[in-house]
């Protein structure tokens, strides 16, 4: 625990000091439900649970970070990227934070303060671009990360990329496969999430003409005559022969 502690501490540091890269949609949209998944979490308190999806993030952002290090160090100097990394780094670090907040309370202050620390410095430094004669640019109020609310999640962050279906054959499962079409996946959401029916028509001869295609399916109907077609959308096709 004392390691991952310190690799959190060590990583935001650096993406606050230290920008590279820039604004990675795939991270924020992990951050995202990671947000959810430790709110349930943290609900039913399910402590360790809610630690161990946090460490994955970690870990995939470190990776993440080590990446884009490298991809960017030809890129016309190490700051190639660095005004939207740094705006990036700090909405990172700053939901890292908050999450942090009820599992390690003093170092979740600490990384949130430093994000506020470099917040008034970039605040410090605009005023000063633009000539503004204010008589302090400091942050007068003192805030602190456990006043803060839990995030609140944007509801597409939480979408699959995918949706599996099922395929059977009388029945029994004999296959499955991943829709990875935004439109097919979006006509095959349960039908409590609402579609129209020419949307299910539709996805259902998309989604039936790929599990025809499956090869372990292909075995179960070679030679035999399909009398019924029963779809479930965002579930199973079921083929009757």
């Amino acid at each position: 625990m004392q390691r991952f502690v310190k690799k959190v501490y060590r990583l935001s540091l650096a993406a606050i000091q230290n920008p590279i890269g820039k604004e990675d949609e795939m991270i924020w949209k992990n951050l995202e439900q990671l947000t959810q998944k430790m709110a349930d979490d943290l609900a039913k308190f399910k402590y360790n649970t809610a630690i161990a999806k946090l460490m994955e993030f970690v870990n995939l952002w470190s990776d993440n970070q080590a990446k884009v290090g490298s991809s960017t160090r030809g890129e016309s100097g190490p700051k190639a990227h660095q005004p939207l990394a740094e705006a990036f780094g700090r909405k990172v670090v700053a939901r890292i934070a908050l999450l942090l907040a009820p599992l390690a309370p003093h170092m979740a202050e600490e990384i949130y303060q430093e994000t506020r620390s470099k917040l008034q410095e970039a605040s410090c430094k605009r005023q000063e671009n633009e000539n503004l004669k204010l008589e302090t640019c400091s942050l007068k109020q003192f805030s602190s990360v456990h006043q803060q609310l839990w995030p609140k999640v944007q509801s597409e962050a939480l979408e699959e990329e995918t949706v599996k279906i099922v395929i059977q054959v009388n029945g029994k499962k004999r296959g499955e496969i991943k829709v990875q079409s935004a439109h097919l996946r979006q006509a095959c959401l349960p039908a409590r999430q609402g579609f129209g029916g020419q949307a299910k028509l539709k996805a259902q001869g998309e989604v039936e003409k790929l599990a025809k295609e499956n090869e372990k399916v292909q075995t179960y109907l070679q030679g035999q005559q399909i009398k019924k077609t029963v779809f479930v959308p965002g579930r199973l096709i079921n083929f009757v022969v």
